[in-house]
């Protein structure tokens, strides 16, 4: 396919890829503003259904009760998590404790709890107490809200009552048990510290008493006790080594005796025996068995069974075999020889220990009485100190925990029954239904684009049809096909007028004259406009002197007759069969230098018709006789015939319709004429909607520039008054 005006890619808008190589992407916008009904039916459907829930959902009621927390007297300041003040924690431990089993069974026991609706027929109140209960901390304040939802209007308000009332009351008791603990623990270590105070005077009498006795070290130990304290800790090792070494001994002597354990014993220790050259000489043997016996297996896959050389190396294995039992034997012996001396050592340092602490002990034995009485008082005077210390910790915790730890609880508000339900939300049920209908419109107007097989811009046009744009005729509705056909001769200051002189400028001045002799006006589908384009196309011809006729060979759907109201008593089959005679077929219309060959009887074999060559002999007679043919052709898509007669003419004019042509049709439509090699000039849109830019880069909309200035109007009067194409009136007939 050629084409005879091309769009250069400088010519392209922004963004769109060389002609017939892609798709057009929309703004969003655009795609949103052409789909705009079905994104705002999609919208009030979602808005209709939130208002529909809004109906027929349940109601809920809600009652909310606030308590303020205070810690009583000086908050106490500790680096250490879990202090004992604990004022991070203390309001998410009362919200716990509000949650607990007790409370939740004081609250449900409440007089104004009992009989209420929301608890009727539940077997574990408790826990659907638990479930539905809301307790929340405050975002910096010391404030928890206690709120409870339920179906039945009265019921919210009672329940947050009773719970916050069961808190309130576990307050008291606590409190008061504290106080009791803290006085038997004072009364305590008031008898512990005079208890003390005895033993203390009574070991320092002591020790002043027996000076012999009291040298001791940092420890406060006798230096005989304490030489014999050591002992004894050296001793237990010496026994715990012993007991290890004659434990391994035994353990391994066992192995030694069972063959399918020796291996084992081997690799695990084979390190401690400090018999290196075994070891070596047991790994050499098992490597020269296993290749023995990889080399047997070899051998018996190609040797029979029995020969010479397998029982050669059957027996060199044996042997091999015997060696690393012999070695392992050794190696055994070995290791257990090593485990014997450490025995034996061990034992020996055990019994030397052994005398040493008898001696030690035979010496602790001959002190004085004196010193076990000197023992047991500093014992118990350690205890008695450690208990006072105790003590004394355990009061500061209970005394901090009443000044720093004690909650102040008031309450802030109580719970009221709810006048109005709590859920569901009108405002956020409308805004997620606006929300949803918003994307689901601006999903479903995505699809339907993405759908959609309608062209909608000129760039798009341009794009899927790769042939360049020649020009776009706006929309003229409520006119009848006889005043369309023939808008450029009865209004030549139209818009549509316009638009037409744009393509015949074209054709003047971008095409060779020899190809715009035969001009065939095709589209890729039915009512796209080519015959009511063809007719104002031929009329603007005429009006600058050219001689043109119109050539309608749409045999299955005629239409030229209709716009020029002729009758159709005779055309193309008849001049086809009578060329000698074809002029007498040949109307001359009223316009100058505008005659018309009408297509005649409607034939279902127009294909065959058109491919005769007498059609070819018509068609170059006529070339020869007329400026320009304009042959009027069927659509692309149903038939054959455009295809024919694209082939046959010197130039082809594609008419598509604005928003309805579609993208398919436009893509067979350009591989058609390819495929025919057809010298494409252009493609025209028809039909364009008014006051839309996307048809605006090639619009000429005379209307605002009427509007504009009425001396441009006058001017182009005049031009057109003094036009001398236009010749008196004359009525169809026979030339």
């Amino acid at each position: 396919m050629n084409y005879l005006t091309r769009s250069t890619a400088s010519e392209l808008p922004q963004g769109v890829s060389e002609p017939g190589r892609g798709m057009v992407a929309k703004p969003l916008a655009t795609i949103f503003w052409q789909r705009r009904w079905a994104l705002a039916l999609t919208f009030l459907l979602a808005m209709g259904g939130s208002v529909a829930y809004l109906a027929v959902a349940p109601r809920i009621y809600s009652s909310e009760a606030r308590i303020y927390l205070e810690q009583a007297g000086p908050k106490i300041l500790t680096e250490t998590p879990g202090g004992l003040g604990r004022t991070d924690t203390y309001l998410y431990d009362q919200v716990e404790l509000i949650k607990s089993t007790g409370i939740l069974e004081a609250a449900l026991q409440d007089p104004a709890v009992a009989g209420i609706r929301t608890f009727s027929g539940r077997q574990d109140a408790v826990s659907f107490l638990r479930d539905k209960l809301s307790v929340d901390v405050a975002k910096k304040a010391s404030v928890l809200s206690v709120s409870f939802e339920s179906p039945y209007r009265e019921d919210p308000a009672p329940i947050v009552n009773s719970v916050v009332n069961a808190y309130l009351r576990s307050r008291s008791p606590s409190q008061a048990a504290a106080g009791d603990v803290l006085k038997v623990l004072e009364k305590e270590r008031a008898d512990r510290t005079v208890e003390l105070a005895g033993l203390a005077k009574g070991l320092a009498e002591f020790k002043r008493t027996h000076p012999v006795l009291s040298y001791a070290d940092d420890k406060n130990s006798n230096i005989v006790i304490q030489r014999l304290a050591r002992l004894s800790d050296a001793l237990t090792t010496a026994q715990l080594a012993a007991l290890e070494a004659k434990s391994r001994y035994d353990s391994a002597q066992a192995l030694a005796h069972d063959a399918s354990k020796i291996r084992e014993l081997i690799g695990a220790q084979h390190a401690n025996t400090g018999s290196a050259e075994s070891k070596s000489m047991l790994d050499t043997l098992r490597g020269q068995l296993y290749a023995l016996q990889a080399q047997l297996a070899s051998v018996r896959m190609s040797v029979p069974p029995g020969s010479k050389t397998i029982r050669s190396i059957e027996a060199t294995i044996e042997e091999l075999q015997a060696r690393i039992v012999a070695v392992e034997q050794e190696y055994v012996a070995a290791y257990l020889a090593a485990l014997e001396q450490e025995q034996q050592r061990r034992t020996k340092e055990f019994q030397d220990i052994q005398t040493a602490f008898e001696a030690q002990q035979k010496e602790a034995t001959t002190l004085n009485a004196t010193a076990a009485e000197f023992a047991r008082l500093s014992a118990e005077s350690n205890r008695a100190e450690k208990l006072c210390d105790l003590l004394d910790g355990r009061i500061k915790e209970l005394q901090l925990g009443r000044s720093a730890g004690t909650l102040n609880v008031s309450v802030l508000e109580a719970g009221v029954v709810p006048g109005r339900p709590s859920k569901p939300s009108k405002p956020l049920v409308l805004a997620v239904g606006a929300a949803l209908g918003l994307f689901l419109g601006m999903g479903l107007a995505m699809w339907r684009d993405r759908m959609d097989q309608r062209m909608w811009s000129a760039v798009e046009i341009q794009t899927i049809t790769g042939m360049p744009v020649l020009g776009v005729v706006p929309h003229l509705g409520g006119k009848s096909a006889p005043a369309l056909g023939q808008q450029t001769h009865c209004d030549p200051l139209s818009d549509m007028a316009e638009a037409v002189r744009s393509v015949r400028a074209t054709i003047q001045y971008a095409a060779a004259q020899d190809l715009t002799k035969t001009i065939a006006v095709t589209s890729p589908a039915p009512s796209a406009g080519k015959s009511t384009f063809t007719a104002n196309l031929a009329i603007a011809l005429a009006r600058i002197g050219r001689r043109v006729l119109v050539l309608d060979a749409d045999l299955r759907n005629p239409s030229q007759h209709i716009i020029f109201q002729a009758p159709d008593t005779g055309g193309l089959a008849h001049a086809i069969n009578s060329l000698e005679q074809a002029q007498a077929f040949i109307f001359r219309t009223e316009i100058k230098h505008l005659d018309l060959l009408l297509a005649g009887t409607q034939s279902a074999t127009a294909v065959e018709l058109l491919t005769t060559s007498g059609f070819a002999r018509l068609l170059e007679r006529l070339a020869k006789d007329y400026d320009h043919v304009l042959v009027d052709s069927p659509p692309l898509g149903p038939v054959s015939d455009a295809r024919v007669l694209a082939a046959l003419c010197g130039m082809t004019i594609l008419v598509v319709r604005a928003d309805q042509s579609l993208r398919s049709d436009c893509q067979a439509a350009r591989d058609s004429l390819q495929g025919v090699g057809a010298n494409v000039l252009g493609v025209v849109i028809n039909d364009a909607p008014p006051r839309t830019q996307r048809y605006s880069g090639y619009d000429n909309n005379w209307s605002r520039y009427q509007a504009q200035n009425q001396l441009a109007r006058v001017a182009r009067a005049e031009t057109v008054k003094n036009d001398t194409s236009v010749g008196p009136t004359a009525r169809l007939g026979t030339p």
